[in-house]
């Protein structure tokens, strides 16, 4: 060491290069580079921590894109609509030069905002429904035509040709008033025509009142053709030939659709109108401009700014004069895409909140590792410090030598970090996301450098927080000179930064308005249901986690009394082992703290992550039970009377794989002061609910056998007094101001009913109704402010003392049912199949095990649980490596202590009882605190941070007010996983590795080796 020295003395002129000398910087980066091979060791761990927390903050964006890319992808898929974007117009006139003026304005505004999301555009042309001619008398028929003419381009894209071919684009004859169309196989079939067949219809011109000039258009037919299911590119049109109805006794004729190309038809009416001189359509034709979001351009990053433009596009777009050019660019609108796209963006910033604030307590628990590494690194290098200090070593030239070791370490893991991050989201994809492989592929492998530099901001902000993490370490553990740091090593003299800072009562009183903001916005009604969610959960967790700071920080405070109590009690007892490791921890407590800390905060960790997890895989269990009501359930597609309730609960029951069925009322009455509040009624038969229902701990604490025994048993008396027993939820009871056994009054919306009902029980939440008693937060959710859960025959008893048999029938139907079936696939893929069509088919079919596996598969769902897992996991493995560094380097710091006793003749087995005491305290502490924290920190968050994505047809899916009441309805149920005690047999491991591995370090070296070495 003596070669660096010279170059550190403060005293005499600063050595040159050219006298042979080493400048200050140069000696530094060699004396960094030197304690560098002597701490590999510990420079790898602290390398591990810091080469972790970049890997996390940059594989949480990356496999949150993906999945939530997939989730859009999923959103396009489901509903075609939600990536079309139609501009609408009426037509008096039509023009070629004018329309294509038109577009090429369109197609300026939408390329300028939304070329890089667009695919092409398309254009067709819908005419009004136009008399077809007799083909014999050439006289109006009472059938009807309308043309939909679409680019001939496009055509073979959205059809399938069975025989012929498709329109042309030209005319067949350039002064001919003759179309080509195709029809469809079933208007074909229906009108007896074929290719080469021909139809007549006529199109008028106007000039109100004066003149009208009719063109007679033959339309001959080229091909039949099948078209594919796209209802926004064909503009609703079935291409069906249908019965028009009945006019004063007799048949009006056929109703048809055919099809054309757009430039045909153009190009036709374009001479039509030089003819006319002026004169307008008689009925005005639809303009459609449709404009198709490609999904595999539109990017979850681009989301925010893709609603942005389409707004934008929308204002500009009507409000542009050159396409408001009557007659022929008149009433232009613009019809966005669907709400699918809104809701799912809804749903994603939802999803977010819980998932980043995991994030950052995962990245929390990785500085604090990074830290404690860099204070035993140093620690290690104690003894070269002083040395350092007392040669005339200034502490920022000491600083500086570690700070060149950090920011090693920190280069590393800036590079290193986002290619781990890359791998490992690689990993995951293929492994939880096996649907995603053109994604990937998309998204992570054909552009690795782009991958990597939209990764560089995650990876240098991680990077810079681990080196200030580091570099305030550094600064505070390099202020010492050799004295104070053997003092410190012997016995704690000063206490720490938090203690002198009063961190623990700061937090407290943090701690205090943080939950009383989060208890009062959980129990007021001033937030809509989407705000209240919103702010929920980052407050809770925040609240939480100072709660956690304030107490671990308060035990830490009262720990080292402790342990000096302990000692004092262990000296008036037999046996020295305890004495020694008590009165060792008791003086220099710092070590066992950091042990303590770590052990504690992975335990905590483990069991939060856990309970997160099986808590959010109870949630799916219990939504899809929830939204279901029990296997199957679904409304009829056509009502029927009351007195069919036996006939029809035979006739599922009789069904293939049906166990039991159970058939009711559902429908929504008003009630409340002014009756102006809405309240979902389910009128069950009571009798066969209990078999077929399914009911979970979350609806509620009484069993349901026993709530539908009490309905039976009032059916007597609620027949003769005219009031409904009822089980009325949490919402409804809160939203109707209502008390056990009270009785409150219902209303049909027409006022023609108006029944009494009486509170035999409240429950937390009714399967199928998602209701809630705060304000939705948008007007176009109907949002139910509570739910009543009845007997149907009861219901159906007192509607008939009241009403007529007739009124009874048509104000209570039978129009929803619930099945309870088997397990088996087969029978329920064929189950499925009957439930779907025939005279039993229930619209819409919900299914609680299809609807549990789409919440299972939910991409938002998947990334929580796929970034949860990564960050905890790491968190874990961090902190297990740093206890059994720190326990190793407890005992190398004290080999000549422990040589001492050795040479006093201490046996290797009393040795051992010594350590084994101490790591035996220090991990019974850290499980009990771990345990406890992870158990409060669940308790208080995981209710909060579960996530209840979306599925299907599910009440749950309706609307973005439904989603956000779904969220905590029915209550969220804590989960604990079986294999948790297993926690403690791990830290029995941890704890013999640990043991054995101070043994061999005590016992290896001889004592005259470390007496000789350690002698000043």
């Amino acid at each position: 060491m003596a070669r660096f020295l010279p170059a550190l003395r403060p005293a005499g002129p600063a050595p040159t290069v050219g006298n042979g000398g080493e400048t200050a910087s140069r000696s530094l980066v060699r004396l960094a580079f030197w304690r560098l091979r002597r701490t590999w060791g510990l420079l790898s761990l602290t390398a591990l921590g810091l080469l972790a927390a970049v890997m996390i903050i940059c594989t949480v964006p990356l496999y949150s894109a993906l999945t939530l890319s997939l989730g859009l992808q999923e959103a396009f898929h489901s509903q075609p609509q939600s990536a079309d974007i139609l501009v609408q117009s009426s037509a008096e006139q039509l023009s070629v030069s004018g329309l294509s003026h038109a577009s090429a304005l369109l197609d300026q505004e939408f390329q300028r905002l939304l070329g890089s999301y667009l695919s092409t555009a398309n254009l067709s042309i819908v005419t009004p429904p136009v008399p077809l001619l007799d083909t014999q008398t050439q006289i109006v028929s009472g059938s009807e035509v309308q043309l939909v003419a679409e680019p001939a381009a496009s055509l073979a894209t959205h059809a399938s040709l069975l025989t012929g071919r498709f329109p042309q684009a030209t005319l067949p004859a350039p002064t001919a008033d003759i179309l080509e169309i195709a029809l469809s196989s079933q208007e074909a079939s229906q009108l007896k025509a074929r290719p080469g067949s021909t139809f007549t219809v006529q199109f008028a011109y106007v000039e109100i009142p004066t003149q009208r000039i009719v063109y007679n258009v033959t339309l001959r037919v080229v091909g039949i053709f099948s078209p594919h299911t796209d209802p926004s590119f064909w503009q609703g049109a079935t291409f069906t030939a249908s019965p028009r109805g009945v006019s004063d006794g007799q048949q009006l004729g056929l109703q048809s659709t055919f099809l054309t190309t757009t430039e045909s038809l153009l190009a036709l009416f374009d001479r039509f109108g030089q003819q006319t001189h002026g004169l307008v359509l008689e009925e005005p034709f639809t303009l459609s401009w449709l404009y198709r979001i490609d999904p595999q351009k539109a990017s979850i990053s681009d989301l925010h700014l893709l609603f942005a433009n389409i707004d934008q596009v929308e204002s500009e777009v009507v409000n542009n004069p050159g396409l408001n050019t009557p007659p022929l660019i008149e009433h232009l609108q613009v019809n966005l895409p669907s709400d699918a796209l809104q809701e799912f963006y809804d749903q994603m910033n939802t999803a977010t909140i819980p998932l980043f604030s995991l994030v950052t307590l995962v990245m929390a628990l990785v500085l604090f590792f990074i830290a404690i590494m860099t204070d035993l690194l140093i620690d290690r290098q104690s003894e070269a410090v002083a040395i350092l200090r007392s040669r005339g070593a200034s502490r920022l030239q000491v600083a500086g030598m570690f700070f060149l070791q950090a920011l090693l370490l920190a280069m590393l893991a800036l590079v290193g970090g986002p290619l781990l991050a890359i791998a490992l989201v690689l990993s995951l994809a293929h492994v939880s996301l096996p649907d995603s492989g053109q994604l990937t592929q998309q998204l992570l492998i054909s552009q690795p450098v782009q991958t990597l530099f939209s990764l560089g901001g995650y990876a240098l902000a991680a990077t810079l927080v681990g080196l200030l993490t580091m570099a305030f370490t550094i600064g505070r553990a390099t202020r010492s000179d050799v004295l104070a740091l053997r003092r410190e090593a012997a016995r704690t003299s000063q206490a720490p930064l938090w203690q002198r800072l009063h961190l623990d009562v700061v937090a407290a009183l943090l701690m205090l308005p943080g939950y009383g903001m989060a208890f009062y916005l959980t129990h007021s009604n001033v937030l809509d249901a989407h705000t209240r969610l919103i702010l929920l959960a980052p407050l809770t967790l925040l609240g939480a986690v100072l709660l956690i700071i304030a107490g671990l920080l308060l035990l830490l405070r009262l720990l080292p009394l402790m342990l000096t109590a302990a000692a004092h009690l262990a000296a008036g007892r037999r046996g020295l082992a305890p004495l020694l490791a008590l009165a060792q921890m008791a003086r220099a407590p710092r070590q066992s703290l950091r042990m303590t800390l770590l052990l504690a905060l992975a335990t905590a960790c483990l069991l939060f992550t856990q309970v997160l997890l099986a808590s959010q895989v109870q949630r799916s269990d219990d939504s899809s039970a929830f939204q279901v009501g029990a296997d199957f359930s679904g409304a009829f597609l056509q009502p029927h009377a009351p007195n069919e309730l036996a006939t029809l609960t035979a006739a599922y029951r009789r069904l293939p794989g049906v166990l039991s069925a159970s058939l009711g009322h559902a429908t929504t009455l008003s009630g409340g002061g002014t009756q102006n509040l809405s309240i979902a009624l389910r009128a069950v038969d009571a009798e066969t609910f209990t078999r077929t229902a399914r009911w979970t701990r979350a609806d509620s604490a009484v069993p349901l056998p026993t709530l539908m025994q009490a309905l039976v048993a009032a059916r007597k008396r609620a027949i003769v007094a005219h009031v409904i027993p009822a089980i009325v939820d949490v919402n409804a009871a809160r939203s109707l101001q209502i008390q056990p056994d009270q009785t409150f009054t219902l209303n049909s919306s027409d006022g023609q009913i108006s029944l009494a009902f009486q509170d035999v029980a409240t429950v937390d939440a009714i399967p199928t109704i998602v209701s809630s008693s705060l304000p939705s937060g948008s007007s176009s959710d109907d949002i139910p402010a509570g739910g009543v859960l009845i007997d149907y025959r009861t219901y159906v008893s007192v509607l008939q003392s009241q009403l007529q048999q007739a009124f009874v029938a048509q104000a209570a139907p039978l129009n929803y049912a619930w099945l309870r079936t088997v397990d088996d696939g087969s029978q329920l893929a064929a189950l499925r199949q009957q439930l779907s069509k025939g005279a039993l088919a229930l619209s819409p079919l919900l299914d609680r095990r299809s609807l549990r596996a789409g919440l299972l598969r939910a991409p938002l769902y998947l990334d929580l649980i796929g970034v949860l897992t990564i960050g905890a996991t790491s968190a874990l493995l961090l902190a297990l490596f740093g206890s059994l560094t720190a326990s190793w380097l407890s005992v190398r710091r004290r080999l000549t202590a422990f040589a001492v006793l050795r040479a006093l003749g201490s046996s290797p087995g009393q040795l051992a009882a010594t350590l084994a005491w101490e790591q035996l305290l220090i991990y019974v502490f850290a499980l009990t605190l771990g345990i406890g924290l992870g158990a409060l920190f669940s308790w208080l968050s995981v209710p909060t941070l579960v996530f209840t994505a979306t599925s299907g047809n599910a009440p749950a899916a309706a609307s973005s007010g439904a989603f956000y009441v779904a969220q905590s309805m029915p209550p969220v149920q804590l989960a604990i996983p079986a294999w948790l005690p297993t926690i403690p047999a791990l830290l029995l491991g941890l704890f013999i590795l640990a043991l054995g591995m101070m043994m061999r370090t005590v016992s290896r070296p001889a004592v005259s080796y470390v007496l000789r070495v350690s002698e000043d």
